[in-house]
């Protein structure tokens, strides 16, 4: 039997990434947000390289969480899963939407995001603010 190792690409560049404080209020470019939202891990990083600590942390996580699925794997699928999830005020996360070319991807790609731990929230005028976030998955065999 041949022997099959998961690679996890992940991109170094965020799909998207926009706030909105409530559904009422205009989005605004995550340039203008004061300050990122961030992992423990990143607490202690300088603003201007929290941006960078956010991905490194967040590919390592899903690069630990990954579960291929099995049926997806016996069946050899492969691809990219769009996430779309939301930091929330107390850093909680939620998804939104899930865009994959295959639902049990997108299942995993799901558990992984929201198996996240609590993050420190992005900050706005000193008040915490919701953060969505747009990243892909890339599931290989």
């Amino acid at each position: 039997k041949m022997k099959k190792y998961i690679l996890i690409l992940l991109t170094l560049l965020f799909v998207g990434f926009s706030y909105a404080q409530n559904k009422n209020e205009t989005e605004i470019s995550i340039s203008e947000v004061e300050q990122k939202p961030r992992f423990q891990e990143c607490k202690d990083v300088p603003e201007n390289e929290t941006f960078k600590c956010f991905q490194e942390v967040l590919n390592k996580h899903i690069e630990n969480t990954l579960k291929y699925p099995t049926d997806a794997k016996e069946v050899g699928i492969e691809g990219r899963v769009n996430v779309s999830f939301r930091i929330k005020k107390d850093g909680s996360t939620e998804v939104i939407a899930l865009r994959g070319g295959d639902k049990l991807l997108e299942q995993e790609a799901k558990r992984i995001i929201e198996s996240m731990p609590k993050l420190i929230p992005a900050k706005q005028n000193g008040k915490p603010i919701t953060v969505t976030i747009a990243y892909p998955i890339f599931f290989k065999l």
